[in-house]
Order: C-alpha cells, then sequence, then structure tokens
C-alpha cells in the first residue's frame, strides 16, 4: 500500500506507513475502492456510445429499417471483461519480499519490517539499535 503523503510502498495490511506514520486506509477499503472505480468505468465510457446508438434506434423506427442496441452490449460486455482483469490483478498483487531481520514495536509488540521507521499497527516512532 503506497502512503499518500510519502509515496512509501508499506505492506497491504499496513494501518501506519512505516517511513512517516502517516494513518493509511485499510487494505479492504482500498481494495474496495479500486474495484467500484473499475466497474464504474465501462458506465462511464459508454454514456457517449448509448446516447449516440439510442438515436440511430430512434431514426432508425421513424425510417422504418432494422436497428437495435446490439453494439452497445458487447461493447458493455467488453468493458466489463477489463474491469474484472483489472480487479483481479489488483486483488493478487504479490506482497514485497523482506530479506532483513524484523523490528518489534516496543509500544504494541507489533513485528514490523526491518526498514520500517514507525509501527505499522500502532504508528509509533521506531527507535534503531
Amino acid at each position: 500500500m503506497t502512503c499518500p503523503k510519502c509515496n512509501h510502498e508499506n505492506d497491504a495490511d499496513a494501518r501506519f506507513c512505516e517511513n512517516c506514520g502517516t494513518q493509511l486506509l485499510s487494505a479492504k477499503t482500498k481494495h474496495f475502492i479500486k474495484a467500484v472505480q473499475a466497474l464504474a468505468l465501462p458506465i462511464v465510457w459508454m454514456i457517449p456510445y448509448a446516447t449516440a446508438e439510442a438515436q440511430t434506434t430512434e431514426t432508425s423506427a421513424a425510417t422504418g429499417s432494422e436497428g437495435g442496441y446490439g453494439g452497445i452490449i458487447i461493447l458493455f460486455i467488453v468493458c466489463m471483461i477489463v474491469a474484472c482483469i483489472v480487479v483481479t490483478k489488483t486483488l493478487t498483487k504479490k506482497k514485497k519480499n523482506k530479506t532483513t531481520s524484523p523490528m518489534t514495536c516496543p509500544m504494541c509488540n507489533y513485528v514490523n519490517d526491518a526498514d520500517a521507521r514507525f509501527c505499522e499497527n500502532c504508528g509509533a516512532q521506531l527507535k534503531r539499535k
């Protein structure tokens, strides 16, 4: 999870930034927001096409020619498939590997990454030995 203040990449389940101590959105909240954005985007993209398709259908009905919403339905299906792929990739991001020994918070005993400056659980500043 990227900190909005210092852009440090934290663990996905971090509640506070390990670099600056800023409180972070929970991973579930962040994934929910991305999923909603990914699913809403195809609908926003389709508004101009749906309007044009509706006008074409009305014109076709007035002239007696065939018309329909086939193109807009296909576009919607393609957009939803792309949105599902985006959501799947968002939810399955791999956790970064840490090769050094972790640091334990003196306030809450939470085990943090070795390079953490602030506790991911309570936001307390971590002291180096």
